[in-house]
Parts: structure tokens; C-alpha cells; sequence
């Protein structure tokens, strides 16, 4: 049976002289009887929708990568007209200036607050996500994101560190909720994320100077392949007492100037990094593993007493300008090391030289 369209076939079954003939047309039996259900648009990926270069003004379709509702203007073009929300998700899209995008993501979490997903409360196991699809939103005023279990993510997002869809701006996001997730945003314009509370995580995120709780705050929550610039992850005399994985930040973050007492995962920093700097005192009392700091880093005029392993710090670090209570194994450092005190042990270690250090 050839596919129907509605706008020409059923008209003309309708207008049929008979019914027997519209039965024939349908090919149907003399007791065949039909039934109209809701209609349901076709769907494809956002590539299959894009290649479009026949449908008809009005004709819509679901976008299945998005879950967004476009209608076409013409033969190949389109505007998004709605998104597939639900008891559990808020999507909201980009579709006009970054200021009138900024005030529909504003909107868009103000409801998702309200959502009680599966007719149940907001709970640890029962959350609601604000879906952002990709494009730049400029924030009316700072977007306090204050509610438990109501997660913002990119609606799509690379992993890569560098490729993200989905850029807010002006405005800071300021994250006081404890139990919640932030995922794959670009944050500009004097973004501050805060993260100091244990539980909340922030992955594939991008900030700019005191981000991730730095400026002196605290960042305890988790934070997986983010990147900040200087003074972020509880830099500049802030403390970094969370968990930190594949992270890049600036100089003087991850606690620089203050305390890094957090776990330390193939993170990256610039000078004064990791609890370090070369006229204040801080302490570097966490695990540090795969970590790499430039000048005076990893409690460099300072303590550095936690257990560091294939790190790699610049001159002075590792407490050389202070005291070395912890443990280094297979790290490096661009001058040489400071003798350990305590408790404190070095293996396999190599100096500015390549000259092998082993203490303790």
C-alpha cells in the first residue's frame, strides 16, 4: 500500500463519489474499518534533518539527537518550534540573540525546579536534568543554581576538553545546591562556579579566573576534565579539598597560596600551583598522582606532606623553599629537592640534572 500524504490523498478520499471506492483506494476489505490516531511526525538524526532540500512549508519533523521539533520555512530550511520535555527533563534551545536565549535558560530552570519526575519528589534517585542545547547564552542577571537534584547539562557535548556546544555569558552561575551536576558548559564573562560543597560535580566544564570555588574560596565537590584559568579549583590562598581528575587550570590554583588536602588526578597548573607559592605558606597534604605544576608548586615555601607520584613540578617545588614531609615517588623537579624531615621519603626522583634522588 503506498504511503498516504495528507495534504492531496485523503482530501481526494474524501471527495470520492463512493465509499467503495475510497475502500478501494485504501485497500481495504468490505469490513475493514480505520482508525485516526494522534499524529506523530517523521524523525531523523540532526544531519538527516539538515540534508532536507524538498519539504513543504509547515512540514515538521522530531529531531532524535536533540529531541527538539523543527518546522520548515522552506524547502531546506527550518526553525525549532518546541522540545520534548517531561516529568524529568526542561530542554530549552537556542533560537534568536544570546540575551533572549539567556532569559529562556533563566525560565527553563525555574521549571525544571518544579518538576516532580515519575510523580514523585526531587530525591538523590530521582532527578530532574535541564537539557541546554547548543548555542550562547547571555544571563540577565547571575543564575543561581540553588535546588537539590535539578542536574544543567550540554543536551549535546564532546568529550574532548576544547569542543563544547554550549557557551553562557555576562553573568556568574553561582552553585549553592549540594547534590547536583553541572556538564558540559563554556562559562564567560566573569563566570564564579563555586563547588564548596562535597557533592557536587562539575565535568567537562570551562571557567575563566577564580572559577571552580578559586579566589580564595573552597572547591570540595568533584571535577572531571574541567578547565579553568588563574586562581581556579580554590587557588589564591583558597582550599582545594575535593577530588580533581584530568583538570587544567592556571597559576596559582588547585589551592595555590592555601591548602591542596584533595585527591589530585592527572591535573595540569601553571606557577604557584598545588598549594604553592614563593613568599606565602600553604600546606600540600593530599594525593597527587600524574600532576604537573610549573614554578614553585606543590607547597614549594611551604609543607608539602601528601604523597605525590610521577609528578612534575618547576623550581623550588615539592617544599624546597619550606619543609618535605611527604612521599615523591618517580617525581621530577626543575632544580633539585629539598631534604625530608619526618616522615618524609623520596624514590626514583630526578633533579633539574637528571641526577637520581632517593631519601628517607
Amino acid at each position: 500500500m503506498p504511503d498516504l500524504i495528507v495534504s492531496s490523498d485523503i482530501d481526494a478520499l474524501l471527495s470520492s463519489a463512493t465509499s467503495s471506492l475510497a475502500r478501494t483506494n485504501l485497500g481495504l476489505g468490505s469490513t475493514d474499518t480505520v482508525e485516526f490516531g494522534a499524529f506523530i511526525p517523521p524523525s531523523g538524526t540532526t544531519a538527516e534533518i539538515d540534508a532536507v532540500t524538498t519539504a513543504e512549508i509547515g512540514q515538521v519533523m522530531i529531531d532524535t539527537e536533540s529531541d527538539q521539533m523543527v518546522r520548515f520555512t522552506a524547502a531546506a530550511t527550518y526553525d525549532v518550534i518546541g522540545t520534548l520535555n517531561s516529568t524529568a527533563a526542561i530542554h530549552v534551545t537556542a533560537v534568536s540573540s544570546p540575551a533572549t536565549n539567556g532569559l529562556a535558560l533563566e525560565a527553563a530552570y525555574a521549571r525544571a525546579k518544579t518538576l516532580t519526575p515519575n510523580g514523585l519528589p526531587l530525591s538523590a534517585g530521582n532527578r530532574a536534568t535541564l537539557f541546554v542545547h547548543g548555542g550562547v547564552y547571555a544571563l540577565s542577571t547571575q543564575l543561581l543554581v540553588d535546588t537539590e537534584f535539578v542536574d544543567i547539562q550540554a543536551a549535546v557535548f564532546e568529550s574532548y576538553a576544547t569542543k563544547r556546544s554550549v557557551t553562557v555569558e555576562d553573568f556568574a552561575i553561582s552553585v549553592s545546591a549540594n547534590d547536583v551536576l553541572l556538564h558540559g558548559l563554556v562559562a564567560l564573562g566573569g563566570l564564579n562556579i563555586v563547588g564548596d560543597k562535597p557533592l557536587q560535580v562539575f565535568n567537562s566544564c570551562l571557567s575563566t579566573t577564580n572559577s571552580f570555588g578559586g579566589g580564595g574560596g573552597t572547591a570540595s565537590g568533584t571535577f572531571v576534565n574541567c578547565l579553568g584559568t588563574d586562581h581556579a579549583f580554590g587557588g589564591n590562598q583558597g582550599t582545594a579539598s575535593g577530588t580533581f581528575i584530568n583538570c587544567t587550570a592556571g597559576a596559582n590554583s588547585f589551592g595555590g597560596s592555601g591548602n591542596a588536602s584533595g585527591t589530585f588526578k592527572g591535573c595540569t597548573a601553571g606557577d604557584y600551583a598545588f598549594s604553592g607559592y614563593n613568599t606565602a605558606s600553604g600546606t600540600a597534604s593530599g594525593s597527587f598522582s600524574d600532576c604537573v605544576g610549573g614554578l614553585y608548586s606543590f607547597g614549594s615555601y611551604g609543607i608539602a606532606s601528601g604523597n605525590f607520584t610521577r609528578c612534575v613540578g618547576g623550581d623550588d617545588a615539592f617544599g624546597k623553599g619550606g619543609t618535605l614531609t611527604g612521599t615523591l615517588i618517580s617525581c621530577r623537579t626543575s632544580t633539585t629537592f629539598q631534604t625530608v624531615s619526618g616522615a618524609g621519603k623520596t624514590r626514583f626522583c630526578l633533579d633539574g640534572t637528571l641526577t637520581e634522588n632517593s631519601q628517607g
